[in-house]
């Protein structure tokens, strides 16, 4: 008898455990590094019709020396794998600018970008920020 009780404790326990979840949830905010060689920065996606549309905008601190960006365009298939459609990459030594690109996209479907920014100090330090946006 005593057995059987803690068969059944046992199997409604493991019940609940399977049916009992744990809930954690993200906010869509993105932490923002604290960078030393600039001001601040915004890396955008966007698409406008057949249009892929990606600019990088920063703002250099006393520090800065350099900025590259560097963007890979993929396209989604298959639900759940991506293809490269496009890279491209460009530098400034401009302490403020926005550096920008468009990619002509062949037809509907899903897009994102991967832009990495990274801003190189006078002093030889780098910061990189990399953001892949849907």
């Amino acid at each position: 008898m005593r057995n059987s009780i803690k068969t059944i404790i046992a199997v409604l326990m493991a019940m609940t455990m399977l049916f009992t979840g744990i809930v954690a949830s993200a906010s869509e905010t993105s932490v923002i590094p604290r960078l030393g060689n600039t001001r601040n920065h915004s890396l955008i996606f966007e698409i406008s019709g057949n249009n892929g549309i990606v600019r990088a905008k920063y703002t250099g601190e006393s520090t800065f020396a350099r900025a590259d960006v560097h963007v890979k365009l993929e396209k989604r298939f298959l639900l759940a794998f991506w293809n490269d459609v496009g890279e491209w990459s460009a530098s400034s030594t401009n302490q403020s600018d926005t550096l920008s690109h468009i990619f002509a996209l062949d037809d509907s479907g899903r897009y994102r970008a991967t832009i990495t920014l990274t801003i190189t100090g006078s002093d030889g330090s780098v910061d990189s920020v990399e953001e892949i946006i849907k």
